[in-house]
């Protein structure tokens, strides 16, 4: 197991991606060490949970982003969002993230949700036809 992970941390890192994971029971957000860099902040002492995180998501994506995670949690996903968040520095950066529902707890309701995130360079801004918020992936 820990080899598998050291592989996938090594992948994760060569694609320049960073990843978070959502308890969706306790609002709990575990973050990688390279999507917390990507927003300014120091993994050492970064810790935050879904209240928090929605928070720091540019006011006029908020309602978007909390739609799009009602929506995961409803049918597993996976679904892709673009979204703007705030870093430690206070600017807006923005990220695209392809999130799922990965456990299931008792009677099928969602208990976590894993989401992925390219790393861009800063003020890089993903190009969609359809305007910053995708369809559920295929």
């Amino acid at each position: 197991l820990r080899e598998s992970e050291e592989r996938l941390r090594l992948a994760l890192s060569a694609s320049r991606q960073g990843w978070f994971d959502v308890n969706l029971v306790s609002g709990k957000v575990t973050i990688s060490p390279e999507y917390v860099a990507m927003i300014g902040f120091d993994s050492s002492d970064f810790d935050s949970d879904l209240d928090n995180w929605l928070a720091h998501v540019h006011p006029e994506d908020r309602a978007a982003l909390s739609l799009a995670i009602e929506q995961v949690k409803n049918d597993g996903g996976p679904r892709t969002v673009e979204y703007r968040r705030q870093t430690l520095s206070g600017d807006w950066r923005w990220i695209r993230s392809v999130g799922k529902v990965v456990e299931w707890g008792a009677r099928r309701r969602p208990f976590a949700l894993s989401a992925f995130t390219p790393i861009l360079p800063n003020g890089s801004r993903w190009k969609t036809m359809s305007g910053s918020w995708l369809s559920t992936m295929p």
